[in-house]
């Protein structure tokens, strides 16, 4: 998420191209954090003992950890540690960039500094994002906007779902309010009971096709009811799982049948909640109101 995040950032600033963007992405999938970066990054040695031991495994046939822990830079018990964290997403994109030339480490920090100030991002929200944990990141984009305590549940279940069965490297925007939305297309579920709420995705069109096709694990080339289908599948899921939460509060809500439109549309509210999310770099939209009345025109 903090590639698709800050590398997107990097891209709308033209710090980075789409193609280098691109092959930073596809780079990461398959990268692992090296273990000099690491132990530097977490203050455990310093670049020039991670040097050394760089220069001391060109000339012996001896893994890092073990040439650093010979050298009494490192514990077994560090060593252990720093290779759980081999998937860390901030340091990935560090070496990837850095490693491929793309950026310094000094201007890599430069734009990390522009990066907070254009965005008004603290430092602690800023690591949030650096470390991947979707609670974190929900906390940073919906600061801004005032949700009751259902409404920030919805979202930020929605968001862990989307992480576990769409897309793990999912970009999420600041979530908003307003009291009309035009629709390309919508996927729709009402919920009943203790709460009455009006669920929805749509966006881009490409968005919506690119959420129905990594559901589906079918190629869809465009909305069309067969599209929204997959999207009311995912929908219904991920709504069920809500369901599920609540009564876990002794809150208690039914999930009428899906419904879906494949023209355009507005919605119309006294208030709607709209969270703007990328799902491959396509802009899908969840739209939802909580106890108000909601039309479809």
């Amino acid at each position: 998420m903090f590639t698709s995040f800050f590398g997107n950032y990097l891209k709308t600033k033209n710090v980075i191209t789409q193609e280098q963007y691109t092959d930073v992405k596809n780079t990461q999938k398959t990268a692992r954090v090296k273990l000099g970066l690491l132990a530097v990054e977490s203050g455990l040695m310093t670049e020039k003992q991670a040097e050394e031991v760089n220069t001391l495994q060109t000339q012996m046939d001896k893994r890092f950890g073990d040439i650093a822990i010979e050298k009494g830079y490192l514990t077994d018990e560090q060593l252990g540690q720093m290779l759980s964290k081999q998937g860390d997403a901030y340091l990935l994109f560090v070496q990837t960039v850095t490693e491929k030339g793309i950026l310094t480490s000094e201007q890599l920090q430069e734009q990390i500094a522009a990066c907070k100030k254009d965005l008004q991002l603290t430092d602690a929200e800023f690591e949030a994002l650096k470390s991947n944990d979707i609670d974190k990141i929900a906390e940073v984009v919906l600061k801004d906007v005032e949700l009751s305590k259902v409404e920030k549940q919805y979202i930020e279940l929605s968001l862990r779902n989307i992480v576990r069965f769409i897309d793990n490297h999912l970009r999420v925007e600041k979530a908003y309010k307003t009291s009309k939305y035009e629709a390309v297309a919508i996927a729709n579920q009402n919920l009943i009971g203790n709460h009455s709420m009006f669920t929805a995705f749509t966006g881009e069109a490409e968005g919506v096709v690119a959420l129905a096709s990594i559901f589906g694990k079918e190629e869809f080339s465009k909305v069309d009811l067969d599209t929204l289908d997959s999207v009311c599948e995912f929908l219904n899921c991920n709504n069920g799982l809500f369901a599920t939460k609540l009564s876990e509060t002794d809150v208690d809500i039914d999930m009428e049948p899906p419904c879906m439109y494949a023209e355009e549309k507005e919605i119309v509210a006294d208030e709607l909640v709209v969270v703007p999310i990328y799902v491959e770099d396509k802009k899908v939209e969840l739209v939802f109101a909580v106890d108000k009345k909601v039309a479809i025109n």
